[in-house]
């Protein structure tokens, strides 16, 4: 289960009253592919397959069918992803290409990110500094005399220092926000 109210990705739906559409387009979420869809006190959600993703819906209440629906989202600071999660679900159901999902980071940053996880990882699990920039950075410490002045030290406290600030946090950077750093 997932968290509509955590999870910006999670398009909310509702359906529209009889003569309230412009278009004769309708959805009927049964027709799509892998469709799993739990009632909860909050509301219905729903999981399907479109166009080769998996989609996580959620409507109020209403038992999906085939009828026009408006997608509604809060106006907060992850605004712009959901509109870029409801345009990318509009595309792929109108046979367009996907634009991908929404991403922020470089691919470089994101593997920095993936190895100070693992870093916080073996630390957690009792493993030693060198042990670890052995393993994961590549680069073999002959000597323990020699750690303090290799440049894989300083790298393996600065990997350690993010690892420390996505625990306290930070990991939303994973998923694509904060969109801005200014508050």
């Amino acid at each position: 289960m997932w968290s509509r109210l955590v999870l910006p990705t999670v398009l909310t739906i509702r359906p529209l009253a009889p003569g309230l559409t412009l278009t004769p387009r309708r959805l009927d979420i049964h027709a799509l592919s892998e469709v799993r869809l739990i009632e909860t006190p909050d509301g219905i959600y729903v999981s399907c397959v479109c166009g080769g993703i998996t989609w996580q819906l959620w409507m109020e209440r209403h038992w999906p069918g085939q009828r026009h629906y408006a997608f509604d989202h809060a106006y907060d600071r992850f605004t712009p992803l959901r509109a870029h999660e409801i345009i990318r679900f509009w595309r792929v159901l109108a046979g367009l290409s996907d634009p991908g999902p929404w991403h922020r980071m470089s691919r470089q940053s994101l593997d920095r990110h993936i190895l100070a996880l693992r870093v916080a990882d073996a630390r957690a699990a009792g493993v030693g500094e060198r042990v670890i920039a052995e393993l994961l950075l590549g680069q073999p410490v002959a000597r323990s005399a020699d750690w303090p002045d290799l440049s894989v030290r300083a790298q393996f406290r600065r990997l350690e220092s993010l690892a420390n600030r996505m625990i306290a946090g930070g990991y939303r950077d994973l998923m694509g926000y904060p969109l801005s750093r200014r508050v």
